[in-house]
């Protein structure tokens, strides 16, 4: 492939757990397991005591940190809260949400820093405000809030009043075409999302819907599925720019007749991971399968399990890449055991297996066809990491290989 073609990757990575360290990786059994023990939990060692990874019952999780990293030193990288602050001990605290900070042109009940889970907290608005999205919400084990945001709106505005997500503060706020909004957290959350928002002519709003998370929070697999495919989308569409589409196009992933859309999943399977995120990365990817296909669009799938070395489990050149149902299948019959004897990070591998099926898929293509390629020049390729970022091979494993070009790579999930 090489200089004769430049395929534009579309890369979304989602962060399933917090990240260690940083730093580099000791080697094998140099640290002691027993001197970071965890309050209320256990400890396990991962990929042959390389890493310390703290899981606690259900409910609870893992404080400071959920994963601890061998330094070269052989001691445990330390326990830091979100505020850089070293931590004496790992314990295992009970799962909370965050509280409400502002909620404008209305009030919620209870008033509270932290809600329990099952707790509820009710919205409600002004006179003369409409309230939509959720009034009452519920506090969820994972850490999340049930529902929508609740929004007041007297729908004097250009565009439709925004919400302010729990546990956010937000600045400017004006509703005319080309007005400002600004968010910022809390101290201790982290936002994701837009922290800017501009309303446009359209009377829509730039950007997406931020939210305000504890480090602990996650999603389940049918939220990252939604979530993914509305950041698909919107990929999509941004290719497009010079393009006028109605609303109801804009709603939609769309390929140019005559095209086709490459989507790569890639499983991150190595032993800082844990069986339960593997788990749950896996039915998000499902998950996203389906929602794919209830769109009407049938992309070819290329599915990659990796640790030390990737697994090729399905090529985009397999006669049935494209059939939703047989993909559904291949991933739910995966098993984290099977990167169990060679249970590193290897991401570099992982890309140069996307890599290498790109140069295949076009050298077919040139057999058979007028150049260039369709792969090259008609076909849209989507490449989704699922990893908690951590990395335990040589130096340089972590870095993407020649030839990929990274159009768009930002962090969906905590």
């Amino acid at each position: 492939m090489g200089p004769r073609a430049l395929i534009r990757i579309l890369a979304c990575l989602l962060l399933l757990v917090p990240a260690g360290s940083g730093a580099a990786v000791a080697a094998e059994g140099s640290c002691d397991p027993e001197g970071a023990p965890i309050l209320g939990g256990q400890a396990e060692v991962a990929d042959r005591g390389r890493w310390l990874r703290y899981i606690c019952p259900e409910g609870k999780y893992p404080h400071p940190v959920a994963l601890r990293a061998c330094r070269s030193n052989g001691m445990w990288s330390p326990l830091r809260d979100t505020q850089n602050r070293v931590v004496a001990k790992a314990e295992c605290r009970v799962v909370r949400c965050p509280g409400p900070v502002e909620f404008l042109h209305g009030t919620w009940w209870p008033r509270q820093a932290w809600y329990n889970m099952s707790q509820e907290l009710t919205f409600s608005c002004f006179d003369g405000f409409t309230l939509s999205g959720s009034g009452v919400r519920t506090c969820l084990p994972q850490g999340t809030w049930s529902g929508t945001p609740a929004v007041c709106d007297d729908g004097g505005g250009h565009c439709p009043a925004l919400g302010v997500p729990v546990g956010a503060t937000v600045s400017g706020g004006g509703l005319r075409a080309e007005d400002e909004v600004q968010y910022r957290c809390r101290s201790g959350l982290t936002l994701l999302g837009s922290a800017h928002r501009t309303c446009l002519e359209d009377r829509t709003w730039s950007g997406t819907p931020p939210l305000c998370r504890t480090p602990y929070a996650y999603d389940t697999p049918r939220d990252v599925a939604a979530a993914f495919l509305a950041s698909l989308s919107e990929t999509v569409e941004k290719a497009e720019a010079n393009t006028s589409l109605s609303d109801s196009q804009k709603r939609r992933i769309r390929i140019e007749p005559g095209g086709t859309m490459n989507i790569y999943l890639l499983l991150d399977a190595s032993d800082s991971i844990g069986t339960d995120n593997f788990t749950r990365s896996r039915d998000a990817l499902s998950q996203l399968v389906e929602k794919v296909s209830s769109y009407g669009v049938f992309p070819h799938y290329s599915l990659i399990t990796f640790a030390s070395e990737p697994h090729v489990v399905i090529s985009t050149q397999d006669a049935r890449s494209a059939d939703a149902n047989w993909v559904r299948e291949q991933l739910e019959g995966l098993k984290y055991k099977d990167h169990a004897y060679k249970a590193g990070t290897n991401t570099r591998a992982a890309l140069e297996a996307v890599y290498h099926m790109l140069v295949q898929q076009e050298e077919e293509q040139l057999r058979h066809g007028p150049a260039p390629a369709p792969v090259v020049n008609s076909t849209r390729h989507v490449l989704i990491i699922m990893t908690d970022g951590e990395w335990g091979q040589t130096p340089g494993t972590h870095r993407s290989p020649p030839g990929l070009s990274r159009a768009s790579l930002g962090p969906l999930a905590p």
